[in-house]
């Protein structure tokens, strides 16, 4: 399965505007039928994409032709280095009306991320709180980042691409807190409680596991919670680990802009 984060509904036409151009008249009209059944998240159920893009074919043939037409739109994309693929999950054994099928494209995450943060951080006051120091002619921003253990390996993947994209801000560095900066021996809750009250915002990586966490909940949450003017704490949230993070970035984002800007003349 493809690493790359699958694509919500709300991103599927610009992001396939690429790839229409490069396609025979019926891959074209397949690929836009498969858009149309896509829900919300970018999950399309296999069972429909079957029924409509090979109506006349049995189960079977249905499933072999998919996987053609999964190898041309694949195919052209290479031939035209764009990041843009189908998938199909894994669970062959399983009825199709169990199964999904979505769209991923690299190239539209890092655009769509890279925009969002840059239209975001322009919100940002020129005053900030006063842990915000200067590296380089940039401001710098400390970030903890809130996450189950249980999501460690999406966190890490996460934060690897939110590295690349923050990068891109030409006037702040972000540097992140993760628990794993803890060394051997030292007091463990202390520590978080220090990078906490130290952070400039929070990421929080919501998941089911997130919120059954004690230590989260007690411990970390009410830090970011509590009332903006009294904690002066912001916080991002990523919600759906394995979804499409940057898309569900953008109402946080704003929401974190705005709760930075009320609260910064209190803070400074």
């Amino acid at each position: 399965m493809s690493q790359a984060h699958r694509l919500p509904a709300s991103a599927l036409t610009s992001a396939l505007r690429r790839i229409l151009p490069e396609l025979g008249a019926t891959n074209h009209a397949r690929v836009l039928s498969l858009r149309d059944l896509a829900a919300e998240d970018g999950n399309i159920r296999l069972s429909d994409a079957l029924a409509r893009l090979f109506p006349q074919r049995d189960h079977d043939g249905a499933l072999a032709a998919l996987r053609s037409f999964r190898k041309e739109v694949n195919d052209a994309a290479n031939r035209h280095a764009l990041k843009l693929r189908i998938e199909v999950d894994s669970k062959t054994r399983s009825a199709p009306d169990t199964r999904t099928c979505w769209f991923t494209d690299e190239t539209a995450a890092s655009d769509a991320a890279r925009h969002l943060l840059q239209a975001d951080l322009a919100t940002l006051p020129a005053k900030v709180i006063p842990q915000m120091a200067q590296s380089q002619g940039r401001r710098t921003l400390q970030y903890f980042v809130s996450y189950a253990h249980v999501d460690e390996e999406e966190a890490k993947r996460l934060l690897a691409l939110l590295k690349d994209h923050f990068n891109s801000a030409k006037g702040y560095e972000f540097i992140p807190w993760i628990d794993q900066n803890i060394l051997p021996g030292e007091r463990w809750h202390a520590e978080i409680q220090r990078a906490i009250a130290d952070c400039d915002f929070g990421l929080l990586l919501v998941s089911p596991a997130f919120l059954a966490s004690r230590y989260i909940t007690q411990d970390e949450l009410p830090h970011f919670l509590s009332d903006a003017v009294t904690s002066g704490k912001m916080f991002w949230s990523v919600q759906g680990m394995n979804s499409y993070p940057f898309a569900l970035l953008k109402w946080s984002l704003s929401s974190a802009s705005r709760r930075f800007a009320s609260s910064s003349s209190t803070c400074a």
